[in-house]
């Protein structure tokens, strides 16, 4: 449970930094702010039955290492995946949680006090919507009535759900390759069979009912993150956000195009390289512009304002309202009721 507190700690510091980066203005302490939540993570409709996961290059190195929890083992897969993805802060805040929660659900099972997030209940999700993953408390129980390990049952859960959803989240990755190996042979060398894909979790052992109800979950979860407001299936992009200046250029400092001091500028760069070492646009994108519009899981809604500009929503959670601002007050953007 530790290692699960750790993840879940870290991904609410960079959703928590992120989520309303459009409307700060540009001080000093805002930039600091993004610029240490991007460095602590340098480092479309869901098919029911998902084609195979296709041979991968695997590390020659162990990957499993049994002193370590399911847990431990899959957060160091997750965040091997992230250090060669693109340098995508609110993006992988996002998969920290998804797969903190989808592990903590899965040791819930056998536990008779604790509350699932997405098993067996309806979240939030994107604009007003909800997410449910059905598992009636009869299906729970019939699994902890069969159980004869529980310890080892859910490490068994905790590994087929993991390689499904990071499986899914990092097929587009640079590194996916690398990462597909990896997620692989870990699961291999837990001793599962990458090639199993029942979802049934009330028929067969209680092994294959265990692998079953991980792979459930995943598909509950993946099901979650294509309509929690994040644009996954566009790739993150944003959608409304652009920006009112133009680029600076570096190489020709007196060049800059500032319309707006308090907003965003982009910059134009003959070469961009991210913090992960990935080549990148020229003129990166504002990451995170958009992300207010994400079903929070660190922030209470009663804490959102929505605003209007351009006819376009924006969800701000914690606004700072009286932030000091080269032009004065803001009158660009208004409340919505």
């Amino acid at each position: 449970m530790a290692d699960l507190r750790v993840t879940l700690a870290a991904a609410r510091l960079f959703a928590v930094c992120l989520h309303q980066a459009p409307f700060i203005p540009m001080t000093k302490t805002t930039l600091l702010l993004v610029a240490l939540s991007a460095l602590g993570l340098s480092s479309c409709g869901l098919d029911p039955a998902p084609s195979p996961i296709p041979p991968s290059p695997e590390p020659i190195e162990p990957v499993y290492h049994p002193q370590w929890s399911a847990a431990r083992n899959w957060n160091e897969a997750l965040l091997a995946a992230i250090r060669i993805d693109f340098a995508r802060p609110p993006v992988h805040a996002r998969n920290l949680f998804h797969s903190s929660a989808a592990m903590y659900d899965l040791w819930s099972v056998f536990d008779a006090q604790a509350k699932t997030y997405f098993l067996g209940r309806t979240v939030p999700a994107g604009d007003g919507a909800t997410s449910e993953c059905a598992f009636s408390a009869t299906e729970r129980l019939a699994l902890q009535q069969a159980s004869l390990n529980p310890k080892a049952e859910r490490s068994r859960a905790i590994a087929f759900a993991m390689h499904r959803l990071l499986s899914h989240r990092f097929a587009s990755s640079p590194g996916a390759p690398m990462s597909q190996g990896r997620f692989n042979k870990l699961l291999r060398e837990m001793g599962f069979d990458v090639g199993f894909a029942s979802r049934n979790f009330r028929v067969g052992t209680q092994d294959q009912k265990m692998a079953a109800v991980g792979l459930y979950l995943a598909d509950c979860v993946i099901a979650h993150g294509l309509r929690d407001g994040a644009n996954e299936s566009a790739k993150y992009a944003n959608q409304f956000y652009a920006s009112v200046n133009g680029p600076l250029f570096p190489s020709q400092p007196e060049s800059s195009d500032m319309a707006d001091p308090d907003r965003w500028q982009p910059l134009s760069l003959a070469q961009a390289i991210d913090q992960s070492g990935q080549n990148v646009a020229n003129q990166p994108a504002f990451m995170g512009a958009e992300w207010g519009r994400v079903a929070p899981f660190a922030l209470p809604l009663q804490a959102r304002v929505n605003f209007e500009r351009n006819k376009a929503v924006w969800p701000v959670f914690h606004d700072p309202q009286s932030t000091w601002r080269c032009n004065g007050p803001r009158t660009e953007m208004h409340p919505t009721k």
